[in-house]
């Protein structure tokens, strides 16, 4: 738990949501969150944990999914949200090699028109990666 983070205890937590911390202790045996624990083995909830929490609660009440589907769904989501960072990652490595291009034409004088032109071609590349990326991405066809 970063220190930015607010923790909570399993009596607080259950409380704010309106659960029992016998359902909270359920949802970590299923193995749907893992709070941390302090040295004496108490859970401490973060706002991340609550969040959820409050997922569990709307897939159960709210959409009547069974706590294995829960499970495969928050699953689902973390690996989305891993591969979203993994992309944001290699954009911005993509974004920083066409830039390092971009320095190296400038600097440096290309003589060979075909290495200057395909050196000029990536450097657009990159630049419209760039470009897509702030821009909510490429344009996408609404049959997908």
């Amino acid at each position: 738990m970063s220190n930015s983070q607010q923790g909570y205890t399993i009596g607080v937590v259950a409380r704010m949501l309106g659960i029992t911390p016998q359902t909270i202790r359920l949802y970590e045996r299923r193995g749907l969150l893992d709070p941390s624990r302090t040295r004496g083995n108490t859970r401490i909830y973060t706002d991340d944990d609550l969040e959820i929490l409050k997922m569990i609660q709307r897939l159960t009440k709210d959409m009547s999914v069974n706590l294995s589907g829960v499970e495969v769904i928050l699953r689902m989501n973390r690996t989305v949200t891993g591969l979203q960072k993994e992309r944001d990652h290699l954009v911005k490595m993509l974004y920083e090699a066409g830039e390092m291009v971009s320095s190296l034409l400038r600097d440096v004088q290309v003589t060979d028109m075909p290495v200057k032109s395909s050196l000029g071609h990536l450097v657009k590349f990159f630049e419209m990666q760039q470009s897509a990326r702030f821009s909510g991405g490429p344009d996408r066809d609404e049959s997908e």
